[in-house]
C-alpha cells in the first residue's frame, strides 16, 4: 500500500502494480478502505497457503495402512 495522487494504492508486491479485482484498480482510495483491502488480501492470501500446506501433508501420507515411506534418497 502505497500513497499516490489522489489516496493510497494497494500493490501486489510479487508483481509490483496495482491490485485489480473485478476488473477495477486499487487506486486513488481512502487510507482505512486499502488499509481494510489489504489485511482482507492477507487473510486470503494466508487462507490458501495453509490449505496448499495441508493438501501437500494428505498427498504425502501412505494410502494404505501397510504401505510404508521409502526411504530417504531412494528414488
Amino acid at each position: 500500500m502505497q500513497p499516490d495522487r489522489t489516496g493510497w494504492t494497494v500493490y501486489d508486491v510479487l508483481e509490483g502494480r496495482p491490485v485489480c479485482l473485478g476488473g477495477v484498480s486499487l487506486v486513488g482510495l481512502s487510507f482505512e478502505d486499502a488499509n481494510e483491502l489489504v489485511d482482507v488480501l492477507n487473510r486470503q492470501d494466508l487462507e490458501i497457503e495453509r490449505q496448499a500446506r495441508q493438501l501437500v501433508a494428505q498427498a504425502m501420507r501412505p494410502r494404505s495402512p501397510g504401505l510404508k515411506p521409502l526411504p530417504v534418497g531412494y528414488c
